[in-house]
């Protein structure tokens, strides 16, 4: 069968909805009233069957996902080259990226001042005065090409999950 990432993303929501609806009901269904017909429709077995199912298909789905992400390659347009990757680096080092941008972006706003409390940017004894150890030029770049990474990292991880590749794999553990 075809698979996207796409689909195998939405399988695993589904599993694990059905997971979370069945660990809801269980505890409700360990105790029943005779009386109460309601209480009766909460089959402690079923509902543990039911966990055990899901618990499997959102295992083979992980492990077909990575399966998956090791066999499509993505390409990244990194400053003026392109890189051929897989779509699992893609997804492991798109986070990096970001943190970096947003620490690039701290240091190119830092003005040395802070509003709490004063900051030692002299010494009384020699009045020496600390300047920058980053320009806020050399930031503001590094901040821009972070950006520029991460958001080509997050275009080809779009357009790698949309990638059809044919994998044996049972009909019920996607459309379940």
């Amino acid at each position: 069968m075809k698979v996207t990432g796409n689909m195998l993303r939405q399988a695993m929501r589904r599993w694990d909805f059905e997971l979370k609806m069945a660990s809801t009901h269980m505890k409700e269904s360990l105790w029943v009233f005779e009386s109460d017909p309601e209480g009766r429709n909460l089959d402690a077995k079923d509902l543990m069957d039911q966990k055990e199912k899901a618990e499997r298909a959102i295992a083979l789905l992980q492990e077909l996902q990575v399966k998956y992400n090791l066999t499509v390659q993505v390409v990244v347009k990194d400053t003026n080259r392109l890189e051929t990757m897989s779509l699992c680096r893609a997804v492991k080092i798109v986070g990096g990226m970001g943190r970096l941008q947003k620490a690039w972006e701290v240091i190119a706003t830092d003005t040395g001042e802070d509003r709490y409390s004063i900051r030692g940017k002299t010494r009384d004894k020699d009045h020496e005065v600390a300047t920058r150890a980053i320009s806020a030029q050399t930031a503001r770049e590094k901040a821009r090409h972070f950006s520029k990474l991460a958001g080509s990292l997050r275009e080809a991880i779009e357009r790698g999950n949309q990638t059809e590749v044919e994998f044996e794999v049972s009909d019920w553990l996607l459309n379940s």
